[in-house]
């Protein structure tokens, strides 16, 4: 008696073309006595069963005739087993064996129609459940819950949300026209800034020509604008906005005039300068003493410049910067002195582009008391942005500031006039922050219009009526002038304070209506409920006195 797995490695194949033919030739499921089973064959034609043993059915696949060999190349046997847990039950499962027979590879041949057959039986689902754990549960579930009524749940169908990010993914990059913001906050970068690249690469406003023609609109009105060659000396009355030749007085002033009016910023250092004096050496002649600041009190400093605005948080970040630098020019004066002693190069920032004069002088300052960040006047504007943004209080807009005033290089600095117009002329997206709106800027306008525009901007948003944040259209003030960037303007909607009061008017008074005919509907739920008591309850007298 020939064993059954040599009868099958005798007739396998190797499998070829699709999964159509389950591989490997594996046979028949032996069957369990007491479980009724039912043979499938798709095609009479194409089996051959001889039974050896009475008992065990053998299957010979092709004959050892070669004529009869070339006339059933392409048949193939098939045997189905279906199991069921109990008799009379529904099948809950079905194994299909499909061996190939020998092929003739010396004729070519097209489909044969027995695995089309085949194929079309297995692809019916009311004669076939596949082996798959989940189907075979959905269908063990029919079985039990059919006569119950109980319906299946269905398949979950993609949302047409899912569709579209699905046919979203396989479009093309210049296909999606969308303005992302991937986060990119760092440690060493706070604000997320992209040097050298636009946060919003799909947005191609503004260009050249674009930046060219508001200047010269603006500048037809208000007349040109010209960076100064030299970096006049301090004023005793005028905090400016970084136009001071000492890095560290530009950038204090800077901060001073952040978020307030001017007249509130030169209020403050017209007292800082009144309290703590300034210096007198020719090293730093007209500085503000802020050695002095840091060496006095917050507490002190606060009501020093209270008179300008938001005392607690400026003060707050005086004193940290100042205690920063002072640190910072006591560990460079010990690294050039270091230097001078051993002739190893000084492991500091900037050291190695400094020349001896220079390090003598930083050395000559720090002795004296002065403090200074002087040596940062070498910087590109990107390495002296991330320099400034690692003092406390110091953002963007101000760095940006001390970079195009007192460093005197390129930086398009973004204020809220500049930033309103930016939004307005389509520059940036409309919900574009200062922050990513100087990023855009940084990369799309040229360098030689950062400093106009941004003195144009300013100039202008101060002046003209249509173009300040409280003037509204159709008021007095809107119909009094004509701006010259009205055709290039999109403004936002905005409303007058009596429009706001009438619509806070109308918004009062549909509250009111809703919560009276709520009131309206309880009380007459309420009467429903008693009149209900009343004729229901059998003891209940109406005549009773």
């Amino acid at each position: 008696m020939v064993r059954r797995s040599a009868r099958i490695k005798k007739t396998a194949v190797p499998v070829k073309g699709t999964w159509d033919v389950l591989p490997h030739g594996m046979g028949i499921l032996p069957t369990t006595t007491g479980q009724s089973t039912t043979e499938v064959i798709p095609n009479e034609q194409s089996l051959a069963l001889k039974n050896t043993n009475g008992d065990k059915p053998s299957y010979q696949f092709g004959s050892e005739n070669p004529e009869e060999k070339s006339q059933k190349q392409l048949e193939i046997a098939t045997v189905s087993t279906l199991i069921t847990s109990q008799p009379g039950d529904e099948p809950i499962s079905k194994i299909e064996d499909v061996i190939p027979a020998p092929l003739d590879i010396t004729t070519p041949q097209g489909p044969p129609k027995v695995i089309q057959e085949i194929k079309e039986e297995t692809e019916n689902p009311e004669q076939v459940t596949t082996l798959r754990r989940s189907k075979r549960i959905r269908t063990q579930v029919k079985v039990d819950e059919g006569d119950a009524g109980h319906e299946l749940p269905s398949k979950r169908t993609k949302t047409s949300e899912q569709v579209k990010v699905e046919d979203e993914a396989i479009l093309p990059e210049d296909q999606l026209k969308k303005t992302r913001r991937v986060p990119r906050k760092t440690k060493d970068n706070p604000y997320g800034l992209t040097p050298g690249r636009s946060p919003f690469p799909e947005w191609e406003a503004p260009s050249a020509a674009q930046c060219a023609e508001v200047y010269r609109i603006l500048a037809d009105v208000h007349g040109e604008v010209t960076q100064p060659a030299t970096i006049p000396a301090p004023s005793l009355e005028i905090a400016g906005c970084g136009e001071v030749p000492f890095v560290l007085e530009a950038l204090l002033r800077t901060l001073l005039s952040g978020a307030v009016t001017f007249d509130g910023a030169d209020n403050m250092v017209k007292a800082i300068i009144a309290k703590y004096g300034t210096i007198e050496d020719d090293l730093a002649k007209g500085s503000i003493d802020w050695n002095k600041v840091r060496l006095s009190t917050i507490e002190e400093l606060e009501d020093t410049i209270r008179i300008g605005g938001l005392a607690n948080r400026k003060a707050k970040a005086i004193k940290g910067t100042l205690d920063m630098v002072y640190q910072d020019n006591i560990d460079r004066r010990e690294a050039y002195l270091a230097e001078k002693a051993t002739s190893i190069p000084a492991n500091i920032y900037g050291a190695s582009k400094k020349t001896q004069g220079q390090k003598d002088l930083e050395i000559l300052k720090t002795e004296r008391n002065i403090l200074s960040l002087d040596h940062l006047h070498g910087l590109s504007a990107d390495e002296a942005m991330q320099q400034f943004t690692k003092f406390p209080g110091i953002g963007v807009k101000t760095a940006a500031c001390v970079i195009l005033f007192c460093l005197q290089r390129p930086c398009f600095a973004v204020d809220t006039h500049v930033h309103r117009f930016s939004r307005w002329l389509g520059w940036a997206p409309a919900k574009a922050d200062e922050n990513d709106t100087f990023s855009h800027l940084e990369v799309r306008c040229p360098d030689h219009l950062k400093y106009g525009l941004h003195q144009l901007f300013i100039h202008h948003g101060k002046h003209c009526s249509r173009c300040k944040m409280a003037t509204v259209e159709g008021t007095k003030e809107w119909e009094a002038v004509v701006c010259p960037l009205e055709h290039l303007l999109v403004r936002g909607k905005k409303m007058t304070k009596i429009q706001k009061k009438e619509k806070k008017k109308k918004k009062i008074q549909i509250i009111s209506k809703a919560a009276d005919s709520q009131e309206d509907e309880e009380s007459q739920s309420d009467l429903s409920e008693i009149d209900e008591a009343v004729f229901e309850d059998e003891d209940f007298d109406v005549y009773d006195a």
